[in-house]
């Protein structure tokens, strides 16, 4: 499952006008990779808790199957059964990042621990209410309020990123 969002980031002409876009770039990068790995760490965890389901508008589980779980697996909290997928997704990711100039793009990348976790598994003939696909969307769901925070970090530590530089440019000897 890949989770990807577009972020504001800054051009090159708003701030920088003594740097590079080679310094610019760098700098893009590592400022995703920063966002991407808070985002990790601070909003993946919430969506495997009880208020996730109303924050982020899950799918209504059917009261049947939220009592069988209850009693068969002692939660009712909606992508928790063992806590297998939770330890995983909060225990586990990998971040890519490509593209230059404006066309930044970073992603992160969770794995379901189960059969079809890459989305690209559908049981023929399943009866389940919810299927992967359902799960991927809801853990990827991001609230407008999280959209803005995201994009406040991303303008902090770009900003950061610009004053702390100190890096000579670089020549290259032919």
């Amino acid at each position: 499952m890949q989770l990807s969002f577009s972020i504001e980031v800054p051009k090159l002409g708003d701030f920088l006008v003594e740097k590079s876009r080679r310094a610019h770039n760098r700098i893009v990068k590592q400022v995703v990779t920063e966002v991407l790995t808070t985002h990790w760490r601070k909003r993946i965890p919430g969506h495997f808790q009880r208020p996730a389901h109303q924050k982020y508008g899950y799918a209504e589980r059917n009261k049947r199957y939220r009592i069988q779980k209850q009693r068969k697996y002692g939660t009712s909290i909606d992508l928790v059964r063992t806590g297998r997928t939770r330890h995983a997704m909060t225990t586990q990711y990998r971040i890519t990042i490509g593209g230059q100039g404006d066309g930044v793009v970073g992603k992160l990348h969770l794995r379901f621990p189960f059969a079809g976790g890459t989305r690209r598994f559908r049981k023929p003939g399943s009866r389940q209410a919810i299927t992967i696909e359902q799960m991927a969307r809801e853990i990827e769901t991001i609230t407008p309020d999280e959209i803005r925070e995201i994009n406040e970090q991303v303008l902090a530590a770009y900003l950061k990123h610009v004053e702390t530089d100190t890096s000579p440019r670089q020549r290259v000897k032919v």
